[in-house]
């Protein structure tokens, strides 16, 4: 009974997600798929939606329940761990340099975002939503900071534009940086928004996640899924299989449970992201294989988090 239980409980969570890629991805058939209008509504949700949405999770709830200090020292170490980890290993193959970066790039980047609203929103409500969007602090500008570091060693365009000060400038103005700030400060500050505005943000911030997922299904080939059939193998494996067994076992054993344990999920079990295919490409570091990356990792990341979850759940630390 209680397995039944929890397959339901993991089919609720996941499901809606799997199908609204999937109906992006049938949309991608029609006039709506087009890349210009992706790009396009890509650039919407980034600049304007998803800003939107951190400010006003993290405007409506109570900051000193949401910071977790341990929790977010945790994700940071865990990330850079896996990008050593990554690099080391892939040191002593004899793939390709540029290749070598995508995949270290595909091991510690995750798709975060998108996925962790909706999964922490759904388990746990306005709690999962603030810790998951106060975790965005962290993770946001650390896969920044990470895949420049990346494309300085692995890549062949021009240093010049990932100087210190470009980085430090394209964090600072950062839309999704700038509205956790803001609603930062306007939680700290006591500010007061009027009902009629605030109602007109949460109803915008409603649209932020689903049409992130239209986009990433609109986004997907399958038959850049059978390109560089052995190096996305790899990334798969490591990105899918390896970090997820591999982390969120250590965070279950040093006792993380509940809340805590959604954003790690998100992070260690989700595809890679987008963007990361965008860095890559400007970066000099095989930008066609880093697009074949994301649409390996977002199509097997369905079943991971689904096996994650359900695992979690059956151990009753969900």
């Amino acid at each position: 009974m209680k397995l039944k239980e929890d397959l339901i409980f993991t089919l609720e969570i996941i499901l809606p997600i799997a199908l609204t890629i999937s109906l992006g991805y049938a949309l991608r058939f029609s006039s709506f798929g087009e890349e210009k209008f992706l790009k396009k509504a890509n650039s919407f949700v980034f600049r304007v939606l998803f800003p939107i949405m951190l400010f006003v999770n993290i405007y409506q709830y109570d900051i000193t329940q949401s910071i977790h200090p341990r929790l977010f020292a945790f994700a940071a170490i865990s990330v850079i761990a896996i990008a050593l980890i990554a690099a080391l290993a892939l040191h002593f193959t004899p793939i390709e340099r540029a290749k070598q970066g995508v995949l270290i790039q595909t091991a510690f980047r995750s798709n975060y975002l998108i996925f962790s609203l909706a999964i922490a929103e759904k388990i746990y409500g306005e709690a999962g939503a603030a810790i998951a969007s106060m975790m965005t602090v962290l993770v946001v500008p650390l896969f920044n900071i990470m895949a420049v570091l990346v494309i300085l060693f692995y890549g062949t365009a021009s240093k010049d534009a990932h100087s210190p000060g470009q980085v430090a400038k394209q964090i600072a103005t950062n839309p999704l940086i700038l509205g956790i700030v803001c609603g930062l400060v306007a939680n700290l500050s006591g500010i007061r928004l009027p009902t009629v505005l605030l109602d007109t943000m949460t109803s915008i911030k409603a649209c932020g996640t689903p049409l992130a997922l239209l986009i990433l299904g609109g986004s997907f080939s399958f038959k850049k899924m059978f390109q560089n059939g052995k190096e996305v193998a790899l990334g798969i494996l490591i990105r899918q299989v390896a970090v997820p067994f591999i982390f969120i076992s250590l965070a279950v054993y040093v006792g993380f449970s509940g809340v805590e344990l959604i954003p790690l999920c998100v992070i260690f079990s989700s595809s890679t992201a987008v963007s990361g295919y965008i860095m890559a490409e400007e970066g000099g570091m095989n930008g066609e294989f880093a697009g074949q990356m994301v649409v390996s990792t977002t199509f097997f990341s369905i079943l991971s988090m689904f096996v994650v979850i359900f695992t979690l759940k059956s151990m009753g630390l969900l």
